[in-house]
């Protein structure tokens, strides 16, 4: 199992939770572990609030005019498609069958999500405007959560948590908790997660990915236009001018700027790997539009990043729990 989006979720798991979701080490994990264990971190919550800004966008456009035209649905049901592989009319309705979902679900989905999109500005007024009862919420929940790929998240997520905290009482000589102490796999997973994230491993991690994980920090200045990027980079270079008063004379927009060199599109990355301190690129299209950056200074990777430990630590405990549930988890 390499991908979340092949675990196999039906809606009737949020009513038949004593179904079991998958067994490690042989110990199973029923359903109503993995919906605990969702709650506990919100994502229920999360999951129910979409659901019901959804059904709200689709009854507001209900009783507005016409749900959705089809030209506007189109794109996110091909997006879906093609997040899953389903390229083949045929490939989509196996994926609904093994799901005991129908067509008209997921139609219902993708139209509630697309609405959703565009909406987005306002999806804290329309529940209020046009209000969902919660057991229509609850009933449209396990559509959501299949189409989604929520339920097969959090089935993954626990699966982690779980294998982790096996491997860890397995290391000490300690029996597995049981399925239902989800205190007591997450003080194991921690333990696990401490022993994988060591600090040889992410000084060895952070070797790896120097070239990626350079931070640079600095000013982006944006124009609508070529002509005028290119003047403005005149007026700095030549003129003495500061980055700010040519975005000011130029209309454009200025902005900080903080990423990794791995954030940064493709075809500009060497750009700013060659940068030095103190040195204006450009102009260099980015997100479309012509630009100037002002590289202020440039770190090298670094534990005393914070942000940097932290992905570095998480890369590493993912990449060790996804092969715990290789080698341990049976999905049922």
């Amino acid at each position: 199992m390499s991908d979340v989006r092949d675990i196999v979720v039906a809606p009737s798991v949020l009513t038949r939770t004593e179904e079991p979701a998958f067994r490690v080490d042989g110990v199973v994990y029923p359903w109503a572990q993995v919906l605990a264990h969702a709650r506990r971190r919100g994502a229920w919550q999360i999951l129910t609030t979409e659901v019901r800004q959804a059904l709200a966008c689709l009854r507001m456009a209900t009783e507005q005019g016409p749900p959705l035209e089809r030209d506007a649905e189109r794109p996110a049901g091909n997006e879906f498609r093609r997040a899953r592989r389903l390229h083949a009319a045929e490939d989509l309705e196996a994926w609904l069958a093994s799901r005991e979902l129908t067509v008209a679900q997921w139609r219902h989905y993708i139209r509630g999500e697309a609405l959703r999109r565009r909406h987005a500005a306002e999806l804290d007024t329309v529940p209020e405007r046009y209000p969902v009862d919660d057991d229509a919420v609850e009933k449209a929940a396990g559509i959501w959560g299949c189409c989604s790929d929520a339920l097969a998240r959090w089935a993954w997520l626990l699966a982690g948590r779980a294998a982790a905290a096996h491997a860890a009482t397995e290391r000490a000589g300690d029996p597995p908790p049981a399925p239902d102490d989800l205190d007591a796999l997450e003080e194991l997973s921690d333990r696990f997660a401490d022993g994988v994230a060591t600090n040889e491993r992410l000084e060895a991690l952070l070797a790896a990915r120097y070239l990626d994980w350079l931070r640079l920090e600095g000013t982006s200045a944006a124009f609508d236009d070529d002509d005028t990027a290119a003047e403005a980079l005149l007026c700095v270079r030549d003129d003495g001018w500061t980055l700010a008063e040519a975005t000011q004379a130029g209309r454009g927009h200025l902005r900080r700027l903080r990423l990794l060199v791995e954030e940064i599109a493709p075809d500009t990355r060497h750009h700013f790997v060659r940068a030095r301190d103190g040195d204006l690129l450009g102009p260099l299209t980015i997100v479309g539009e012509p630009t100037l950056v002002h590289v202020l200074r440039k770190d090298a990777p670094s534990l005393d990043d914070h942000e940097l430990r932290l992905k570095a630590s998480r890369q590493l405990v993912s990449t060790a729990a996804a092969r715990e549930v290789d080698d341990r988890v049976e999905w049922l």
